[in-house]
This record gives C-alpha cells, structure tokens and sequence, in this order.
C-alpha cells in the first residue's frame, strides 16, 4: 500500500498503475523526492555478491523514495553508471574483480556528479575503514546488518550525511 494514498483525489485502488500515479503526484506535489541508487557487488553470476545485490533492489522496488537506477558487477561499471545516470547514491562493496571499490569510490567522489559512495562489504577491518573514508565514501556498513537499517543509511547517505556502522566503530 503506497503511503501517499489519497492524494489529487485518488481512491483505494490497489493497481501498479495507480501506484506511479501517486508517486508521481507526490513527487510533483513536492512530497516525495526520489534518490537514485547504482548498486555495486562483485561479479554477477552465483555467490553471495550476487544475492546481496539482487536482495537490494528487490527491497528498493516497492519504496517511494529510493530507485535503482543501475546495478554493476566492477568497479569501472560502477565509475560509468555513477556518471551516466547522475546517481545520488553508490552502494558498493569492496571486493570486486578489476577495479575495486576503495579505487572505484576515489574516482566517483572525486567526479563532477552528485554521487555519494556508501560501502556495503563483509569485510569491516579498520584499514578497509580507513581507505574508504580517505577516498571520499559518505559511509561504511557490514552485509549483516539489518535490511531496514541499510535502507535507512541509504536515505541518510542520499541526504548528504555520513555514517558509519556501529561494528566498525568498537
């Protein structure tokens, strides 16, 4: 049920139809602002990498606030996407093939677009901390933090503030 119910007149129905029409009333309306999302994770195919970014968008899919505008499997698609689609938000791992995400977030922070990076890895060690902050991602979480507490640092992140998972900082 979309929270924007009952905008410019609209009943109760419940078709995917009726659903844009209210975001996009909403969104004109000044009610909404929708960030876009490039969704990075290592190599497409089977594996865990794979299943995180599939879990992401599929989140995101129903949520009036977040769209995914893209998703990558390296860091130089993540760079590409970032640029071409003007996204608000990276969500990116670390360890990818090619280009990794520590490289990949220098480059798009570093960029003339509006993207924000926000690492999303299992490996939370303080030198992969420390080399995300230093080049330029607006955050740091671990895989197994809660799906509504990622989706909630992806707002934060697209607001333009930072944060930093509280695991990594014990």
């Amino acid at each position: 049920r979309c929270p924007y119910r009952g905008l410019a007149g609209y009943g109760d129905e419940d078709d995917d139809d009726f659903v844009g029409r209210e975001r996009q009333v909403a969104r004109l309306a000044g009610l909404i602002a929708d960030s876009s999302v490039v969704v990075v994770t290592g190599a497409s195919g089977a594996g865990k990498s794979s299943l995180v970014r599939a879990g992401l968008t599929m989140a995101m899919a129903d949520l009036p606030d977040l769209v995914v505008a893209g998703e990558a499997g390296n860091g130089a698609e993540a760079i590409r996407l970032a640029t071409e689609l003007r996204a608000d938000v990276v969500v990116m791992d670390i360890r990818m093939p090619g280009m990794d995400g520590i490289a990949a977030a220098r480059a798009i922070t570093a960029g003339a677009g509006p993207a924000r990076v926000l690492m999303l890895t299992t490996f939370d060690n303080d030198e992969n901390v420390y080399a995300a902050l230093r080049a330029g991602a607006s955050g740091f979480l671990v895989n197994d933090m809660a799906l509504d507490d990622i989706l909630a640092a992806i707002r934060v992140v697209a607001t333009g503030e930072a944060l930093l998972a509280p695991t990594v900082t014990r």
